[in-house]
């Protein structure tokens, strides 16, 4: 499978669909919240818990909402064989991501590049994925690294992908503004538009990962 025809699956158009509805209740959910909230702690504790967590959990499901076709694959164990097959998977999992949104900005040099903080979730959490489904098909020297291509490729398309976002971020806002008086749907469609645009990006090192499979 092509990257084109991975993308227009109707299995990632149903992950996008689903990660877009998914991200704007969480989006109008923090709205209200931090207006109805009155402590500091409160405000706090959602900005630096409870929203991080969700937005972990929004993202993986797009990851498990999009498997196998992420991987280029027309054929797989279920998900579900791949989260139970050990206790815990499922938690493990959303707890790498949930960290690393947390962890990622803190670092000194990849804290100054934003556009590369969700295609690095996403990309480790289909790459851990990736590892439960290589091993229950018995598949060896398997490897986590794409190749100097393709990271390549994931950076540009990262790059891009974050920057057309923000200018389709700045247009929702002008237009929310302007026609509907929403002040704040630039940043209620950021999110969602971030992972839209850079969904090639996790997608291109997912389906490099599946490819090892095909070759065994």
């Amino acid at each position: 499978m092509s990257l084109a025809e991975v993308l227009l699956s109707p299995e990632l158009v149903a992950a996008f669909l689903g990660y877009a509805a998914l991200s704007a209740l969480e989006a109008l959910a923090g709205a209200r919240l931090q207006t109805n909230l009155e402590s500091d702690s409160g405000h706090w504790l959602w900005q630096h818990v409870y929203a991080p967590l969700l937005r972990a959990a929004t993202l993986l499901f797009f990851i498990l909402m999009a498997y196998p076709t992420l991987y280029g694959l027309a054929e797989a164990p279920a998900v579900t064989a791949l989260l139970t097959a050990e206790e815990g998977r499922f938690g493990h999992i959303l707890g790498i991501v949930f960290v690393l949104s947390l962890a990622l900005p803190l670092l000194p040099v990849l804290g100054a590049l934003p556009a590369l903080m969700l295609p690095m979730q996403g990309m480790v959490a289909a790459a851990l994925l990736f590892h439960w489904l290589a091993t229950s098909l018995g598949a060896e020297n398997v490897r986590l690294w794409p190749g100097g291509g393709v990271a390549l490729g994931v950076v540009a398309l990262s790059a891009t992908a974050y920057w057309l976002a923000g200018h389709g971020a700045r247009l929702a806002e002008h237009t929310g503004h302007r026609l509907f008086d929403v002040a704040d749907l630039g940043e209620l469609a950021r999110e969602t538009l971030v992972l839209l645009f850079q969904a090639p990006a996790i997608v291109l090192y997912a389906m490099a990962l599946g490819s090892q499979l095909s070759a065994h």
